[in-house]
């Protein structure tokens, strides 16, 4: 059984300034390149989905430098 991860946004930093060939790559998500880096960033629905975009990572020959999922936003102080 895959257990969710309840559509967490999660963001991947890839090293290199991915350009516009990769964007069918990551369809659905964000792909921002800047300062040598690319960050990868969308709503993960499930594990399988997280692997399958960590195994297209790899098929890809690109190095993954971080991976986590983002948190939502602190609520300001009242």
């Amino acid at each position: 059984m895959v257990k969710s991860v309840d559509g967490r946004v999660y963001r991947l930093v890839v090293d290199g300034e991915l350009g516009p060939r990769f964007d069918g790559a990551f369809d659905g998500m964000s792909v921002t390149a800047s300062n040598g880096r690319t960050e990868i960033v969308g709503t993960i629905v499930d594990r399988a989905q997280l692997r399958a975009l960590l195994t297209r990572i790899d098929d890809l020959g690109l190095t993954l430098l971080e991976v986590g999922s983002v948190d939502a936003q602190p609520s300001a102080a009242p």
